[in-house]
């Protein structure tokens, strides 16, 4: 029997619009504790991926950049989801298996594969989820 993805993904990821700013990111990610959000566009359809990392490698160039608080405040509420994200990230439909997931994580060197059904983001699968699915399983 085919696994399939959504068995081993968490549901509910986290979304935010493609016009959020940084400062409004990092207060996501700070409230959800979580390693990605999913960046979506009006109609709820997946345009990227930004991780807890994309955003502290933001911040890093910000501080190298910048020569006061003022100037970061204003590249903070300037700078917008869609600046950062990683476009196009590989995906998985939810009835896909789950070996496909896998792929792109071994492979492909991503930390998160975004799960989809009918173009709209239902689930996220890392490393971690795969490994507490198996121990669920097998453990």
């Amino acid at each position: 029997m085919e696994r399939q993805a959504f068995i081993y993904m968490a549901k509910k990821p986290v979304c935010i619009n493609l016009d959020l700013d940084l400062k409004s990111i990092a207060k996501e990610f700070n409230k959800t504790q979580l390693s990605h959000l999913l960046v979506i566009d009006e109609s709820n359809k997946l345009q990227g991926v930004i991780s807890r990392n994309d955003l502290l490698e933001e911040f890093a160039s910000l501080l190298l950049l910048s020569s006061g608080k003022t100037y970061s405040d204003l590249e903070l509420r300037s700078k917008r989801a869609s600046d950062i994200m990683t476009k196009d990230p590989h995906v998985v439909q939810k009835e896909d298996s789950i070996d496909l997931a896998i792929e792109y994580l071994l492979q492909k060197s991503f930390h998160c594969v975004p799960v989809l059904e009918e173009d709209k983001p239902v689930g996220i699968l890392t490393a971690f989820d795969l490994l507490k699915g198996y121990y669920q399983e097998y453990g």
